[in-house]
């Protein structure tokens, strides 16, 4: 499955209750294994954007989603659940990134979901179509989905 950072996270809760019923029904060591890893994927999303930020807490989910998942690709045919190399950087970011810096969801942006990536689609100086125009009209229509924010 291929989905943007924003999509993907909104699948978690349902990939914790799938993953539920899923066990309930077939009580297995490996449906067992992916129930805690999701649980626990789902449990840092939920440390994300709270006051106080539980370093701790989202550091040992990130940790233990992270093992599971290497176990379940251990597990399991070679492509279906592969380690991804982004899976290091979601370390660091939980582990040790929010020691200095706290909450991801302050400094973590996805390049479809912010400012960011609405700059990244900005073409680069020299381009035909003048960037400050293009960056004007962007912001005229995106303003509401920020304020919201």
């Amino acid at each position: 499955m291929r989905a943007k950072g924003a999509e993907t996270r909104h699948l978690v809760p349902f990939s914790v209750e799938l993953c539920d019923d899923l066990y309930k029904n077939e009580p297995t060591v490996f449906h067992e294994t992916l129930l805690s890893m999701f649980k626990h994927l789902y449990y840092l999303y939920q440390c994300m954007g709270k006051e106080p930020f539980d370093k701790r807490h989202a550091s040992e989910s990130a940790k233990s989603f992270l093992l599971l998942y290497a176990q379940v690709s251990k597990d399991t045919a070679e492509d279906l659940w592969k380690i991804k190399p982004k899976f290091h950087m979601m370390q660091e970011l939980a582990e040790f990134q929010t020691e200095s810096s706290g909450d991801p969801s302050r400094f973590w942006a996805y390049a479809d979901e912010s400012f960011v990536g609405a700059w990244v689609k900005l073409p680069s100086p020299g381009e035909a179509r003048d960037w400050r125009i293009q960056l004007l009209e962007m912001l005229s229509r995106n303003i509401g989905v920020w304020i919201e924010m």
